[in-house]
């Protein structure tokens, strides 16, 4: 993944550098920065933190607040790493904790500070052209420029908001989640992506209704990667919230996908992070088909069960083995990954029955080499679920975001629930059966 791009020559530096003391601690947490292995470094850093070289530990202080959701303690401790230990850390991790950064600030709305950020760190390393994320600085910064021209996601200020929720059926394969909404004053509908790390309206829509890009060069993966346009909303009016300035990256999601063009209705816009992460918490109530958005929660001292690093993850076990997957509404069906294949090999070559099939999303279609298990018991917290005829990809034709990690947690995971509750200030995901099966 990108994260563990970023770290990679990390470990060998720290290492190196640690006292005995502290060789185990800084093995472990370099190992799960690398990995990306976010809620273990969690639980080691809140148990052990102390045993952590100095460097380490700031270093992982400033990736857990990122990971984690929280952007004003990020940008605290992204701070406080390098007045400490920039001269230690090389070019790459410097340039990294910058970008990381700048994203903070755009989260917080303040899109001017990201601009001015990405604009110092491109003139300080204007003499160094192959420096480690100038080109995606570059992107970048023309994207914050934009979009500090508008006040974005403004609301009336209401504490709880209700949109209708249709649950929309799009081939046998099973349902996305549908919100009808006004959008621009033009009646529409949304799909409702928690997997979606942008709102997205597609390439034909923005052209119908004469959406302009205010920006270029927004970077996407799905099964492969790509690039989009930004344009911005005046509006967009769902049940009884309407938000005003709302940015959407244009994507061809016909392009090379058959699968898609079959669903294009379903798809012209997504309704993704960006937006979800404005609030501080949301519920999907499929018993009273509805989705419920709030702009308060009680703060907490209860252990993230969910984590942020461009789409929403969960922690998942099986067997004693944590594990972070994606909570992926916009995904009609759950499916286990390659790292799943890796960790429990021996397990799904015995009891899974091989098989080829495709996986579609934005990019086209992969073919994976997969083998269908007939049960796979994990659990949420203290939720145990078990996941029927599900897909394992030992190995893919393209590895996009689709088929790599340990899996996605689809549409039908969620239709299993009579409400699922996500909290973006604690970090936590709440599963509340249906009345029918308790």
């Amino acid at each position: 993944t990108g994260m563990r791009r970023l770290f990679f020559f990390l470990t060998v530096l720290l290492l190196n550098a640690a006292p005995l003391t502290a060789q185990n601690a800084d093995s472990l947490a370099g190992t799960y920065l690398n990995e990306s292995r976010w809620f273990e470094l969690a639980d080691l850093y809140a148990a052990d933190s102390q045993r952590i070289s100095p460097l380490l530990r700031d270093f992982s202080k400033a990736i857990l607040d990122q990971m984690f959701n929280r952007p004003r303690q990020a940008i605290s401790s992204i701070r406080t790493l390098l007045s400490r230990h920039q001269t230690q850390m090389g070019g790459g991790n410097v340039a990294s904790m910058m970008f990381l950064m700048a994203t903070d600030y755009s989260k917080l709305n303040r899109q001017d500070s990201a601009a001015w950020l990405l604009e110092t760190f491109l003139d300080q390393t204007k003499d160094s052209p192959d420096f480690p994320l100038r080109d995606q600085a570059r992107r970048s910064l023309d994207v914050y420029r934009a979009l500090s021209a508008y006040r974005l996601f403004e609301t009336d200020g209401r504490q709880r908001y209700e949109l209708p929720l249709r649950l929309e059926r799009t081939d046998s394969t099973g349902a996305l989640f549908m919100v009808p909404c006004s959008f621009n004053g033009k009646a529409s509908k949304a799909c409702f992506d928690t997997g979606a790390s942008y709102n997205v309206i597609s390439t034909q829509l923005a052209r119908k209704w004469g959406l302009r890009p205010v920006a270029h060069g927004v970077q996407v993966e799905g099964t492969a990667r790509g690039e989009g346009d930004v344009v911005v909303a005046d509006s967009i009016r769902m049940g009884n919230l309407t938000m005003r300035n709302v940015p959407f990256v244009v994507l061809d999601l016909q392009a090379n996908n058959a699968h898609a063009q079959s669903l294009m209705g379903s798809l012209e816009l997504i309704i993704g992070q960006p937006f979800l992460t404005r609030f501080a918490r949301y519920a999907i109530d499929l018993e009273r088909r509805a989705v419920f958005l709030y702009t308060d929660t009680v703060e907490t001292q209860e252990k993230p069960t969910l984590c942020l690093p461009n789409s929403l993850h969960a922690k998942v076990s099986k067997n004693g083995r944590v594990m972070d997957f994606a909570m992926d509404s916009g995904s009609t069906t759950s499916s286990l990954g390659t790292d799943y294949y890796r960790d429990f090999q021996s397990e799904v070559l015995a009891r899974g029955k091989w098989d080829i099939r495709g996986t579609a999303g934005y990019g086209g279609v992969s073919y994976n080499s997969v083998f269908v298990m007939p049960e796979v018991s994990l659990s949420i917290g203290s939720m145990p679920f078990a996941l029927k005829k599900v897909e394992v990809v030992a190995m893919s034709s393209h590895e996009g975001a689709l088929t790599r990690g340990y899996g996605r947690l689809g549409n039908d995971f969620m239709q299993r629930w009579g409400r699922v509750e996500i909290d973006n200030v604690n970090m936590v995901i709440t599963l509340t059966q249906k009345k029918t099966d308790k």
